[in-house]
């Protein structure tokens, strides 16, 4: 699951969190006969896999830029960073702000994981302009709330009649096994 956003100001593209696909599932739609999950958390979600860069692209340039939202210039704490940066998590774009809740992933507990339960609202020319070489943080152009409301995994966000709907998911906690 990736995020796309496009930036309609200036026709870049943003993409942000997601899990990298593994060898196994790039190669087969199927899981091989032998596969089976874990009850190690780390196992079957490897925090390796998961996507904790912003990339931007400029399509007509065919040029693209990337940073991570670790460390010191993404200005996360760890709990933050997991909650950006799930699997399966409800997104839209209005205007020029990206909204996202939900979405599965690493708990702050380790080897624990479930979904989380925030709205995430980012400002894309922020974000944007960060990761291409602005000073200060990610998180500057990042806002986030907690509220139980917002603990899907694998549904659907959408605005109609002016207002936000969270379709269809689940509240997955604990580890898939």
């Amino acid at each position: 699951t990736e995020v796309v956003s496009k930036r309609k100001s200036s026709g870049l593209i943003a993409l942000l969190v997601g899990r990298a696909a593994t060898l196994t599932t790039m190669a087969s739609p199927k899981l091989p006969a032998s596969f089976t999950f874990s009850t190690t958390s780390t196992v079957n979600f490897p925090p390796q896999f998961q996507n904790r860069d912003v990339w931007v692209i400029d399509p007509v340039a065919k040029t693209s830029w990337s940073r991570s939202l670790e460390g010191a210039s993404g200005g996360f704490t760890t709990n933050e960073l997991n909650a950006i940066t799930p699997a399966n998590n409800q997104f839209y774009q209005r205007g020029e702000r990206l909204y996202m809740t939900g979405g599965y992933g690493l708990q702050t507990a380790p080897d624990i994981n479930g979904t989380f339960d925030e709205l995430t609202a980012i400002d894309l020319p922020g974000i944007v302009d960060w990761v291409i070489g602005g000073a200060g943080a990610a998180k500057d152009h990042v806002r986030q709330i907690s509220n139980p409301l917002f603990s899907v995994t694998g549904g659907a966000m959408y605005e109609m009649g002016g207002r936000t709907h969270l379709v269809f998911g689940q509240d997955f906690r604990g580890n898939y096994n």
